[in-house]
């Protein structure tokens, strides 16, 4: 089966035909820095990453660009509030960001470009854009006229007619006087002598935020464009409509983005996330203890969160549930969907464990991958067990990122595992299996149990946990539940924990 990808052009699923498959272009808009990234941006953020490691991992190269807006009117109002130059103002916040994105194992991309050192760029595409008559200026401030583009709507799907009712909406972001409403800002004078300000052929001033992206790319990927162009779906309109007129008229209709990937929104608690409504979260709120502890004073966020962040859990379930949800669904944020995601990667690392207490991960194993790329003989899995979950695994992936239906099919394997013997074969190959998935998600510990002194870290209370184990598994011998009883006592001793059965009960000890 071919990769295939939702292309919000066309809006149908289509085959991933890149210019080049040894080198996959890839933007995505990058955050604003005057404030945190909340836990929505790295929603989408977290769905980009799965593009560029399925990529990698079905053997495409992959250069991607993801920019940064380091100048723009918040970030200007809020550097003069602190009487600070802008540079000095959003200097922290790119380091914060640079931060959570590493925090969550996002992989790092070729090219990181910021606004403020793409000014030439930029100016260089107005200069094509005024010499195609696309461009007009008023009372100094320099607007893309959309009339004369007549494709203007053409990825959103909006007609001239609606554009005006939308006008209203979005478009006010630009409030400057215009010839339309709905033409946006390509170029905004300077309002005062302190305001950041660049030369340009209109005059000083600083560039509108449509116009940064479609400069990048030009600049970064030459006349060829990029294969995909992703983002949050808040900014297919306007904002990924204006970079299509801006680039097409720049350069005489050239596609610059030949595939559009859009992610939904992330909702708390089924509701839109407002400061007023107090289900507004960064990710610093749960990576920072201190920050955690304050959600929960203010009556936030549930107690027992605090344990996941002593275990040093936290970081993996908040990749597990950012991931977990297919991009074009909307992911429901809840605590208790953050609780069922540790939980999930418990029950694989379990299942792995047994496995590596057997056959630890070997250099022969990460032989297997270049650049995260599995080996694809057919003779990789002789286990069936292995050699089915592989392939749906990897078939759900090449469905538009179904990452569900993956992960399905991981779970699919542990059960297998888990009711079954394991053989030699069976924990050389489970390990490269599981291996391979983490190419992915990026979650599991591939170290020997025993030496990570997992009892130590990840159970918490000891005894009152093992305890309630006991009882559990002495419950199922007394209904006969002979494999959930093994189930249980194989989970232990993953965990360095041995039961020993005797006419007087269980005990145990560690390993």
């Amino acid at each position: 089966m071919a990769f295939r990808v939702f292309n919000s052009m066309s809006g149908k699923k289509e085959d991933f035909k890149p210019a080049d498959p040894t080198n996959v272009r890839v933007y995505n808009c990058g955050p604003t820095v005057y404030n945190y990234n909340h836990i929505g941006n790295f929603r989408s953020y977290m769905s980009i990453d799965l593009l560029r490691r399925s990529l990698l991992f079905f053997g495409y190269g992959v250069e991607q660009t993801t920019n940064i807006t380091d100048v723009e009117d918040k970030i200007i109002a809020n550097a003069a509030k602190q009487g600070k130059k802008i540079q000095d103002f959003t200097e922290p916040y790119i380091k914060i960001f640079l931060e959570d994105i590493s925090y969550l194992g996002i992989q790092e991309v070729e090219h990181r470009p910021r606004a403020t050192t793409s000014i030439p760029a930029m100016i260089d595409l107005m200069k094509r854009l005024e010499e195609h008559g696309h461009l007009y200026t008023q009372d100094g401030d320099v607007y893309f006229r959309l009339r004369s583009f007549e494709d203007y709507g053409k990825l959103s799907h909006i007609s001239p007619e609606q554009l005006k009712v939308a006008a209203g909406g979005r478009f006010t972001a630009d409030e400057y006087s215009k010839e339309d409403i709905r033409d946006f800002a390509l170029w905004k004078k300077q309002e005062t002598p302190d305001e950041p300000a660049w030369d340009s052929p209109w005059g000083k001033g600083r560039p509108g935020w449509h116009l940064e992206c479609s400069a990048m790319i030009r600049e970064i990927y030459g006349e060829g464009g990029v294969d995909i162009h992703a983002g949050g779906i808040d900014l297919l309109f306007p904002h990924h409509e204006n970079e299509i007129a801006q680039s097409c008229c720049a350069y005489r209709g050239e596609n610059f983005a030949r595939y559009w990937v859009h992610n939904e929104h992330l909702l708390v608690d089924g509701k839109k996330m407002s400061k007023s409504v107090g289900n507004y979260f960064t990710l610093r709120d749960f990576s920072e203890k201190d920050k955690l502890e304050l959600l929960i004073k203010e009556g936030r966020a549930p107690a027992d969160l605090l344990k996941l962040h002593e275990k040093q859990k936290m970081q993996r379930a908040l990749r597990y549930l950012l991931l977990s949800t297919h991009y074009r669904s909307r992911l429901n944020f809840t605590f208790e969907n953050l609780r069922s995601s540790d939980a999930a990667i418990e029950r694989i690392q379990t299942c792995l464990d047994k496995l590596l207490l057997q056959t630890p991960l070997s250099d022969e194993v990460k032989t297997r991958f270049k650049k995260g790329k599995l080996e694809t003989a057919d003779s990789i899995f002789k286990e069936t067990v292995f050699a089915e979950a592989m392939a749906a695994f990897r078939t759900a992936l090449e469905d538009d990122l179904n990452i569900a239906r993956a992960l399905a099919a991981v779970f699919d394997a542990v059960s297998a595992v888990n009711a079954g013997k394991l053989t030699e074969s069976i924990c050389k190959e489970g390990v490269l299996f599981f291996y391979a998935v983490n190419q992915i998600i990026d979650v599991l510990e591939f170290t020997n149990p025993e030496s990570r002194e997992v009892v130590a870290q990840d159970l918490g209370d000891l005894e009152s946990f093992v305890v309630s184990k006991i009882e559990e598994r002495l419950k199922a011998r007394a209904e006969k539940n002979w494999k959930r009883s093994d189930e249980i006592r194989d989970e232990l001793k993953a965990k360095g924990i041995l039961l020993k059965d005797s006419a007087q009960g269980t005990t145990w000890e560690k390993a």
